[in-house]
């Protein structure tokens, strides 16, 4: 049994294909070359304009749960938590050097939020209901909040009950980076599953287009199975474009290198050790690169003072006795 397909999303046909994920981000909405230039940054940069697919692969590292909703009264310090509120009352500082503060309450106690050096949240008007999420604390007897979430009531849906925690770059912001990665996995079309379906039941991993919405737009905190399929997916990729530049290598024509031996010799007679077992095998191999008409890719690896050294100067040896 085959993993599920994914639905395909509405906004983006299915015959956009790849070609979606391939353009500039500032093919998205509300991206600019600007934000576009900071999301390229925090990505990792690299020449060119940073493209979807880049963005789509740009993992969170952490998540932050905002699914608990305490009452004030149960809410408790250390904790993360998103509270339903109505604003009391704003207070402004007597004196320069104290805070700000906001006094809110939800029926069961109250609490309240301090400002240093700058104005509440536009949003913490008296009488406002709204969505508070953040680090809750106690000070002085009273519980308080950090909030780094604030929204009307009315608007719950805009407060994601798992939220990513993007490595960032200065000037950027986590909201930035979800309107765009929501816009990116909207362009994420269905594909043929690519790997073999035993591995896909053994490994319990979703399918790709799952898997990234699974890291990128959870519901849930995600399961390790998610990223492991999209690790497995990187290397299998890079192993595969390897294989397919050796293999054109391999196909060009080279210059068969046949010596007769009289220069190696007289090295390894200057040298006074024979060549260990591992190092006449590594050699012999390269040998028979060199007579071949192929071209020759190899990579000789050894321990510090295994003899590479030696193996690399009797391989350019035996190319200078071919002329």
């Amino acid at each position: 049994m085959s993993a599920p397909t994914p639905s395909v999303p509405e906004s983006i046909p299915a015959s956009t294909g790849l070609v979606g994920l391939f353009v500039p981000l500032t093919e998205l909405r509300g991206v600019g070359p600007t934000l576009a230039e900071l999301l390229k940054k925090a990505i990792g940069g690299g020449t060119g304009p940073a493209r979807v697919i880049d963005l789509l692969f740009h993992l969170p590292d952490a998540y932050l749960d905002r699914r608990e909703r305490p009452t004030i009264k149960a809410a408790v310090p250390g904790t993360i938590a998103t509270l339903e509120v109505e604003v009391v009352s704003r207070e402004e500082p007597s004196q320069p050097h104290q805070p700000w503060r906001v006094i809110i309450t939800d029926g069961t106690a109250f609490a309240e939020i301090a400002y240093f050096g700058r104005p509440p949240d536009r949003q913490l008007q008296a009488k406002a209901k709204l969505l508070i999420s953040g680090r809750i604390s106690e000070f002085g007897g009273r519980i308080q909040v950090k909030p780094d979430r604030i929204v009307p009531v009315e608007h719950a849906s805009r407060l994601p009950g798992i939220e990513p925690i993007w490595p960032l770059t200065a000037g950027l912001w986590p909201r930035q980076v979800a309107n765009a990665m929501r816009q990116a996995l909207a362009r994420v079309p269905v594909f043929p599953e690519w790997h073999d379906a035993a591995l896909m039941r053994r490994e319990k991993w979703p399918d790709f287009a799952t898997a990234l919405r699974e890291l990128q737009n959870p519901d849930a905190m995600p399961e390790p199975e998610a990223r492991r399929r999209l690790a497995y997916d990187e290397l299998l990729a890079d192993q595969l474009a390897m294989a397919i530049i050796r293999g054109r290598a391999r196909k060009r024509v080279g210059r068969a290198l046949v010596g007769d031996g009289s220069l190696r010799d007289r090295a390894l007679a200057r040298f006074g050790h024979a060549p260990t077992a591992s190092q006449e095998s590594a050699l012999a191999e390269i040998d028979a690169d060199l007579v071949s008409e192929r071209r020759m890719l190899r990579l000789l690896q050894g321990d510090v003072g295994s003899g590479k050294t030696l193996v690399a100067a009797l391989a350019m040896l035996r190319a200078v006795e071919a002329g």
